[in-house]
């Protein structure tokens, strides 16, 4: 028989050890100059369109040793100005994925960076002569060692991971100044003394108060001007020649 009395209740402190975090993070934004990620360009920075913008989120202040904590982009968008909320803007990632075949995402989730680029642009209907480019992303920090799915996502369609119930943080990089793309006026490199019009892509000549070409078709002269050619004045007088020619026919069967 057991003696209920004689039995003694031990009662043991259980410490369970986990990676803890505050919940403070520095993060590091900025531009880079090429997806080597080497070299960051300063605020300011000029962009020529349609030239890739590479963008590099990074956890600051961890040692390198520490690959618990995984960056995750949640959403990314550009505006015309600081605010991030400005009513004019642009969507480069949503749900964790590229929002557009114009950005690509090449690491996010999977470490204590992300990166991504995108095909630079210009802002429509803007009349100021210098636009810029504001990047704003919505980001996440996630301790593999508290959650163990921290490094899913799967970009497919239809299939982007629900992040509606994460934690997250706006941060902002800019501005980069755009410098749109320039085609290069053919016109201003035709020779064309007088007129230039663009016909079917090309440029072509022409004159302006009785002047007419010249054999090189793009200097304008008086008809009687010593720089037409004997091929000229031939094409002249044969001109003449049919117009005669031609009134002297109608003449007749009148």
């Amino acid at each position: 028989m057991i003696e209920f009395g004689k039995i003694i209740p031990q009662i043991q402190k259980i410490k369970v050890f986990q990676a803890m975090a505050n919940g403070h993070f520095l993060l590091d934004f900025g531009f880079y100059a090429s997806s080597n990620y080497t070299t960051k360009l300063v605020a300011g920075a000029n962009i020529n369109v349609p030239n890739n913008v590479y963008a590099k989120i990074s956890l600051a202040g961890v040692p390198k040793s520490v690959a618990s904590f995984i960056v995750q982009t949640i959403q990314c968008w550009a505006t015309d100005v600081q605010d991030p909320n400005a009513p004019r803007r642009y969507d480069l990632i949503s749900h964790s994925c590229p929002a557009d075949i114009y950005t690509w995402s090449t690491r996010n989730y999977n470490s204590t960076y992300a990166t991504f680029h995108f095909s630079s642009f210009t802002w429509t209907n803007v009349s100021i002569s210098i636009q810029a480019i504001y990047v704003h992303c919505m980001v996440c920090i996630c301790d593999l060692n508290l959650n163990a799915t921290c490094n899913n996502l799967t970009c497919a369609p239809r299939k982007r991971r629900d992040v509606s119930t994460k934690a997250s943080q706006t941060i902002s990089a800019g501005p980069l100044y755009i410098t749109p793309h320039h085609t290069p006026n053919l016109c201003d490199q035709s020779g064309c003394s007088d007129i230039c019009t663009m016909i079917g892509g090309m440029p072509v000549c022409s004159c302006t108060g009785g002047l007419v070409l010249a054999d090189d078709l793009k200097t304008c002269v008086a008809f009687a001007d010593d720089v037409f050619s004997s091929n000229s004045m031939f094409l002249y007088i044969l001109g003449i020649s049919v117009l005669l020619v031609v009134g002297a026919y109608f003449w007749k069967k009148k």
